[in-house]
């Protein structure tokens, strides 16, 4: 949801129960955003759904907002499917703040938790948020048994991407026929296609598209950059440019723990966040980024799903990302609800390709900029030479050699001194930049489509793509189509 959108719907115009309008207003609401006003109508109306929209775009509300409207009351009537534990319990909280004052309960269940509670929890809650994982495990034991009237499936490509489509087919499985199917994603694969239409009946399809959600309240900026220079250029980028709460993204959860600990050496307060670590620590390190003094997060993509952290200031793509979709998910995290944010993404030579591709489908300009470095980082490069130098151990030669250099230098400083200048010159660290200028980084890149371009028209396939590394119900043919299915029965006439 937006508080600043003037264009659109509002919530009232949808008709919505007063008490679901009487807390969105409360909560500082009055206007739908794309997805919303596209989707809820849709819902409200009792057809399956087929969503796609990127993150940052109110999907929560979309789906939301119309299922509590339409809900009667009863035990386990909803349940929304999540991929991650910080999604279920982002989405469990505004669900809760929606419904507040229709007095409707809302269980959250994930893994790493007791099984206890969340039992407990599910047998007098009205709306259910749930991990794959931990709520296939809970049907198959026996311990719950729910018959929702809507069901939605959140994030559904991230859950395949995480290898989560068994048990989503399971689940099903313990789903009645009988039900409103509500599919939300941000990219349409043809996994996602596949896994449509064998648990959605005749949905409609809304497509929210990267053009409409790209965020002009957004500064986008790219760094031409060596791969062995980039841990430098992060440190002056988080020291003189990216001030603020900070999300730093990395492609692995062992790059995300290499490039913590360096900034934590480097006396700048920062924590991780991936999938390996457990549930308790992870609650607490998101506990310290939204709540408390730690403002420097870095992450994996799947890690910072679900993690909504008012004032955000940037987000540092340190790898970039392989396709354009994890990129507007990484930069939709800040320059939400009418904040300015700013997104930097480091590139190398090699790399031009992925900005390509980016560019072209977030259809918005990502300008080159440059990583200067200050006198301070240079003292410090220098000391750091001359510690390394002094604390090495010597043999009989090194020592001969270097009482001939003495008696040609006055003071064993001077000497320490030259030697470093010598090694800084000799590794090529006395560049005044970390990364390419503006001017030069522009230049690559300009460079790059063109030939790319002359490429294309040799060769159709293009020269510069790399590889890279239920029961339910019967399948359809076909695509999405509505081909006029009545509402059921028990939903809101």
């Amino acid at each position: 949801m937006n508080k600043t959108q003037e264009e659109g719907k509002k919530f009232e115009d949808f008709n919505l129960k007063p008490e679901i309008l009487t807390a969105i207003k409360k909560m500082g609401f009055e206007n739908a955003s794309k997805v919303q006003e596209l989707s809820i109508p849709i819902i409200l109306e009792g057809y399956d759904l087929i969503s796609q929209a990127q993150t940052g775009t109110g999907k929560t509300a979309a789906f939301g907002l119309p299922v509590i409207d339409m809900m009667s009351g009863e035990k386990g009537e909803t349940l929304v499917i999540v991929p991650t534990r910080e999604l279920a319990t982002q989405v469990s909280d505004e669900l809760k703040k929606f419904s507040k004052n229709l007095n409707y309960k809302t269980a959250t269940i994930f893994g790493g938790t007791a099984y206890g509670k969340q039992i407990k929890d599910v047998k007098g809650a009205n709306i259910v948020v749930a991990t794959p994982g931990r709520l296939i495990d809970l049907l198959e034991k026996g311990s719950i048994k729910i018959a929702p009237k809507f069901v939605i499936l959140d994030e559904a490509d991230e859950m395949l991407n995480m290898g989560f489509i068994q048990d989503i087919e399971k689940i099903f499985k313990f789903i009645p026929e009988e039900r409103q199917t509500l599919m939300f994603s941000a990219t349409m694969s043809k996994n996602v296609k596949k896994l449509a239409l064998t648990i959605l009946e005749n949905p409609k399809e809304v497509k929210v598209t990267n053009k409409e959600v790209s965020n002009k309240n957004i500064e986008q900026f790219f760094y031409l950059i060596e791969s062995q220079h980039k841990k430098e250029a992060l440190l002056q980028l988080l020291r003189n440019k990216a001030k603020g709460k900070t999300i730093i993204f990395c492609r692995t959860k062992a790059q995300t723990d290499k490039l913590n600990s360096f900034l934590n050496e480097n006396k700048i307060s920062s924590l991780a966040l991936h999938g390996d670590i457990e549930q308790r620590k992870r609650s607490r390190i998101i506990d310290a980024f939204k709540k408390r003094g730690t403002d420097i997060l870095v992450a994996t993509d799947v890690a910072a799903r679900g993690i909504d952290v008012k004032n955000l200031n940037q987000v540092v793509n340190f790898d970039i990302p392989l396709d354009p979709e994890p990129y507007v998910h990484r930069i939709g995290r800040t320059g939400r609800a009418g904040e300015t944010g700013v997104a930097h993404t480091f590139v190398a030579l090699n790399e031009l390709n992925l900005l390509k591709n980016i560019q072209e489908v977030v259809n918005s300009k990502i300008t080159p900029a440059e990583i200067r470095k200050s006198e301070e980082v240079e003292k410090e490069k220098k000391a750091k030479f001359l510690d390394e130098i002094l604390s090495q151990k010597t043999n009989k030669k090194v020592k001969e050699f270097t009482e001939e250099l003495l008696e040609k230098t006055e003071e064993a400083g001077e000497l320490i001194e030259q030697l470093v200048a010598y090694i800084l010159k000799k590794n090529k660290t006395d560049d005044k930049n970390f990364s390419a200028t503006k001017e030069e980084a522009q230049k690559a890149f300009d460079e790059f489509i063109k030939v790319g371009q002359k490429k294309n028209n040799r060769n159709r396939r293009g020269g510069w793509s790399r590889n890279r590394g239920g029961n339910g119900r019967s399948r359809r043919r076909g695509g999405f189509e509505d081909k006029g299915r009545q509402r059921r029965d028990f939903r809101k006439k």
